[in-house]
């Protein structure tokens, strides 16, 4: 019991941090980092952190959606990834993602994006990605 307390702490606190260096940073590598810690915390103790993501889950999902309007490609797919570990949290998470303002919209202008809008470098990386999703 005792041992499940402490990770409990330790979970909120990291939490904490991960929502504050994604929230508050203008460091793209903190960013993409705290995106990607969150992602694997996600999806390994995905009980508890259904519990607490309410909490910290309207700041953090604006901001992630706000991402999501960059021209960063890096930025975007770290993104896309720590929503979809977050929306794996349950129901709750995913309702919580549909009433963020511009969730959706920003989702569906992901799918119909035009991979030249990123420039020639992405553009040859994308084809790669969508040949290799396809097969």
């Amino acid at each position: 019991m005792l041992e499940e307390a402490q990770e409990s702490c330790c979970t909120e606190t990291l939490l904490s941090c991960l929502t504050r260096g994604i929230s508050s940073s203008s460091d793209r590598f903190e960013i993409i980092s705290c995106l990607d810690v969150l992602d694997k915390l996600c999806r390994r103790n995905e009980h508890f952190l259904g519990e607490i993501f309410v909490v910290e889950a309207k700041q953090l999902l604006e901001r992630l959606i706000s991402y999501l309007s960059l021209h960063d490609i890096h930025l975007i797919i770290s993104t896309l990834e720590c929503l979809y570990a977050l929306t794996s949290l349950g129901e709750t998470s995913c309702n919580v993602l549909t009433k963020t303002n511009g969730a959706i919209d920003s989702l569906v202008s992901l799918v119909t994006v035009e991979a030249q809008s990123y420039g020639p470098k992405v553009r040859g990386k994308t084809i790669l990605c969508f040949l290799t999703l396809s097969h």
